[in-house]
Formats: structure tokens, C-alpha cells, sequence
């Protein structure tokens, strides 16, 4: 079993800096491998061929040893490694410089943006978020740094979706990561803030243009994108382009749909989590139609999308086996 054009996603914490009002997030402080486990994980990993690292958390720089993890990430194999933060520790210099250290591996921080304006992203994020956000990446110190925004759209920030890319030109930001909101955790107290099926269509073709024109932009949660544009990926290809693992050392289909959680890594190796039987159902989602309600069902195009993003399903429908309302697709068949 070789996976070496797979990413692993490996959230090394739970813990964070910040109380965001739309976190889907699990913050126990308990939930956390160790310094020793986290190099057995990535051992473990790189034994099967895998170079992509994305290191996730909760906030990853709250974790005192993570350049630690980083320089052993890259002595086991890793070339790639890709950061998701919210930014606020870019302010201490001693993280800067460390990361300065390893840009020999880390090839991008997506920073976590909320909106393009000081109310929206204060919506999330709190009040004074934006400016003290802004203040630090537009810092002389980062200037060297592959900065990238980690976008979440929900209704709240739908109408700023090209004024993101106006707001990377302050800071030098070179890639792009639209994440349509999905209410989880404390997120559900937002639901009303779920972008609707037309709203989703206008994202993806607004990002198809930009990539047209030359901007690196990705998406997540959105496998029908590439009914769009079969240059467009929804980041959906579960346990295979993407193997998750959470900060308690288990493989799961997606960091959020912990209720399919395959065993632990720490105890089992991946061909053993592998043989779960759940675990077909995210890695051939295209034989499983039979299995689909709604629209999904009888979609002619399912072979390319392969029933939409399951954990939408899973937040606003309790099930993986229901068409995503997201899907712009998705339609009464006549």
C-alpha cells in the first residue's frame, strides 16, 4: 500500500488562542499526542510514500515542540510542509525566525480569514480581530514568508468573495483556500449563515476565473466543483489524496466526521485500519449510489463527484448517504 501522491493532515493539537464563533473544533486539552508519538505517526506515515505534510490543529504554534516535529517530518521524508494558523503568534519573533529556518520545507501558512472587512471577520473572530490580524502580516518580518488565506464563506462574508483577493495584495499573499461554512460544534449556533446552492455555484465560478487569471486557489468540501471545471478540485478524495489523522493519534475520513473514526495508528497499522469496513465508503464513494437518498441517487454525473462533500450531509442531514445541500447540482430529476 503506497500513498505517495496522498497528503497527510495531521492535527497536532486541539488547543487555541482563539474562540471563534463558527469553530467546529474539538479544544480538549487532553486530546493531544505526544512529542514521541507525533515521530511515530509520521514514521509510520512516510513508510508509505507520503512527502505532503499539512500540519492543523486548534492553533499548531500553541505547540511548544512543533519545529521539532517539523525537523523530524523532514529527516523521515517530508518535502512538503503546509501550516494552518490563525496568525496571531507571527508576532513573536522567535517563530518567525524559526519558520525563516525551515522554508527549506514549509512552503506555505494559510492563515485563518474570516472576512475581507473588519465586521466580518470580527463576526468570527471577536472584536479588534481584523486590525491586530492585519497589523502582523503586514510586518516586514513576513515578507519572505508564503503567506496563504484560509477563507471560510458563509452568508456573513458572501458578498466580500473577490475582495479577498484585493486584501492579499496588502500582505503579500500568494494562495487561496475557499471553505464553504458547515455548522458544526458551536458553529450550529450559525446555521442560518450556510451558504444556499446557487451562493456555492457563484464561489466556484468566481474561482474558476481567478484561476483563470492566474491566482492559486483551492477549495474544500466541494467535490462537485469539478462539474464546474475539471480544473477545479473539491478536496474530497477521503483516506486516499488526504489521509487525517487527530490529535489523539486515530484515522478518520475527515477531521470532523470523528463518528467514522477507523482505530488508532498508534496501535494499528494502516492496512489494518484500512479493512474497517466504513472505510470503503470514503474510499470508493463511486460504488456506492445505491446506498444515496435524494437527488444522488440518480445523478448522472455521481461517478465525478461521488455523492458531494459527506460531512455537509453529515451537518445539515445526520447522514453521509443524503445529497449534499450544497451540491449546485442537485435538482429535482424529470
Amino acid at each position: 500500500m503506497l500513498f505517495k501522491n496522498s497528503v497527510l493532515l495531521f492535527e497536532i493539537t486541539t488547543k487555541c488562542n482563539l474562540k471563534c464563533s463558527h469553530c467546529f473544533g474539538n479544544k480538549s486539552p487532553n486530546d493531544i499526542v505526544s512529542l514521541s508519538e507525533a515521530k511515530m505517526i509520521i514514521e509510520k506515515m512516510t513508510s508509505f510514500g507520503i512527502q505532503d505534510l499539512i500540519l492543523t490543529g486548534g492553533e499548531p504554534f500553541l505547540r511548544e515542540d512543533i519545529f521539532t516535529i517539523i525537523h523530524y517530518a523532514k529527516k523521515s521524508g517530508i518535502e512538503n510542509i503546509a501550516i494552518t494558523t490563525n496568525g496571531l503568534l507571527l508576532e513573536n519573533k522567535n517563530v518567525v525566525r524559526k519558520i525563516k529556518k525551515r522554508l527549506d520545507v514549509i512552503t506555505a501558512l494559510y492563515i485563518g480569514i474570516n472576512g475581507a472587512t473588519s465586521k466580518t471577520h470580527n463576526f468570527i473572530r471577536g472584536e479588534g480581530q481584523f486590525d491586530n490580524l492585519m497589523r502582523i502580516l503586514i510586518s516586514k518580518s513576513l515578507i519572505n514568508i508564503p503567506l496563504g488565506l484560509d477563507i471560510c464563506i458563509g452568508k456573513w462574508n458572501f458578498h466580500e468573495l473577490d475582495k479577498f483577493f484585493d486584501l492579499a495584495r496588502t500582505f503579500n499573499g500568494r494562495y487561496f483556500n475557499f471553505i464553504p461554512f458547515i455548522p458544526l460544534g458551536v458553529g450550529k449556533s450559525l446555521i442560518s449563515q450556510v451558504l444556499s446552492a446557487e451562493e456555492c455555484k457563484i464561489m466556484l465560478e468566481l474561482i474558476n476565473k481567478k484561476r483563470d487569471e492566474g491566482y492559486f486557489v483551492d477549495l474544500c468540501f466541494t467535490p462537485y466543483a469539478k462539474l464546474i471545471s475539471k480544473d477545479l478540485t473539491g478536496c474530497c478524495n477521503l483516506l486516499s489524496e488526504f489521509i487525517t489523522v487527530t490529535a489523539k493519534g486515530d484515522v478518520v475520513p475527515c477531521l470532523y466526521l470523528k463518528d467514522y473514526n477507523l482505530g488508532s495508528i498508534l496501535t494499528n497499522d494502516l492496512e489494518q485500519l484500512y479493512s474497517n469496513p466504513t472505510a470503503n465508503y470514503f474510499l470508493e464513494p463511486y460504488k456506492h449510489q445505491k446506498n444515496m437518498n435524494g437527488y444522488c441517487s440518480k445523478c448522472p454525473s455521481f461517478n465525478i463527484c461521488g455523492g458531494g462533500c459527506k460531512l455537509v450531509s453529515y451537518a445539515l442531514k445526520s447522514t453521509i448517504f443524503e445529497t449534499d445541500p450544497l451540491c449546485p447540482f442537485s435538482k429535482d430529476l424529470t
